[in-house]
């Protein structure tokens, strides 16, 4: 997950993307509202080191977990990357179809 905050933000915690993402993760409002970060007027936890590591965690272990069975698990940099939206990973069989 390091790796992760490195590409997103090179660890910055002030840095804010043209799509409103901010912190270290670059989590849009929605995605830290979800997973309990308090964003507002006066506080945004988005740009807190330690409960926004928590939420990006959180975030990874929902969408690893929550995959259906028989459908390959996605490696945390992809579910991440998946975020709120949770877009389903390719079925084996769709992936080898693809390949001829």
């Amino acid at each position: 997950m390091a790796y992760l905050a490195m590409i997103e933000s090179g660890f910055n915690n002030r840095a804010y993307s043209p799509a409103a993402a901010c912190g270290m993760w670059q989590f849009i409002k929605g995605t830290g509202l979800r997973y309990g970060l308090t964003i507002d007027s006066y506080v945004d936890e988005r740009r807190d080191p330690e409960k926004a590591t928590r939420a990006a965690a959180n975030t990874c272990w929902t969408s690893i977990s929550s995959s259906a069975p028989g459908i390959w698990r996605r490696p945390p940099i992809t579910a991440a990357r998946a975020g709120a939206a949770g877009a389903e990973p390719e079925q084996p069989q769709e992936l080898l179809g693809t390949l001829g």
